[in-house]
């Protein structure tokens, strides 16, 4: 019997190598490449990011006022630490361009695969191994395998419409918080807004920055913005 047979042919500290796949390039999932870059020995990692950039909630989100609301010093990662932030509650603009400074800093764009959605993960006993499907684009699917799969996707990035009956019959203008349409120039909801009467839903984080974002192009004089909640502790109507 050969030697290999007996104790293989690799030295016996060498790592085997290890497949690693992570869904999401928001915090968890910049956080997690960059320590498993640095603490796991012949990984080969991707990341499958299913926007067009970086930043996870902070990238899709962009209604108006959006901030975070947690003081922006507490809000960052303790190893790459950022001291000179705007204000207090940064705006997300600037927490996505922190999130893509890490992704520069650490290099880590060699291993994100930007419009790469996670349609399918199948666990296979026999091979021990993740079966996954990846739609790229408007491209065909793909298959992947992965011996460590890594979901980092957050809540705030799979929105949905609320259950309220006669939505789908509403003839005014119906904007989710998550998947706002930030359009510039002529058009923009910005003029859209003047002279409006506009109704907010909800009561957690989002809605009071939106609030501060919008109620300023409402106007005065005929216009107003309503907030409504289902939170005890928080129900109210605010006019403006």
């Amino acid at each position: 019997m050969p030697p290999s047979a007996l104790f293989g042919d690799s030295a016996i500290d060498a790592a085997r190598p290890i497949r690693v796949v992570v869904v999401g390039a928001g915090f968890s999932g910049i956080t997690t490449a960059i320590r498993l870059l640095q603490r796991v020995p012949n990984i080969k990692l991707t990341i499958y990011e299913a926007y067009a950039g970086v930043g996870g909630t902070w990238f899709s989100n962009k209604y108006p006022g959006i901030a975070c609301d947690i003081p922006s010093h507490c809000y960052q990662l303790s190893f790459f630490q950022k001291t000179d932030w705007s204000s207090f509650y940064a705006p997300g603009h600037e927490i996505q361009a922190y999130l893509q400074s890490a992704v520069d800093a650490y290099k880590l764009w060699p291993y994100i695969k930007l419009e790469h959605r996670l349609t399918n993960a199948i666990y296979s006993e026999e091979t021990g191994k993740w079966n996954l499907t990846i739609q790229y684009g408007n491209a065909e699917q793909f298959d992947d395998t992965a011996d460590i799969l890594i979901t980092a996707m957050g809540a705030l990035s799979r929105w949905k419409w609320p259950d309220i009956k006669g939505l789908d019959s509403f003839t005014g203008k119906i904007m989710h918080s998550a998947n706002w349409e930030a359009d510039k120039g002529e058009g923009a909801w910005e003029d859209s807004w003047k002279d409006k009467r506009a109704f907010c839903l909800r009561a957690k984080a989002p809605i009071a920055s939106l609030w501060r974002g919008s109620a300023p192009n409402v106007s005065l004089s005929n216009g107003c913005v309503d907030t409504f909640t289902c939170s005890p502790s928080l129900r109210a109507s605010s006019h403006q």
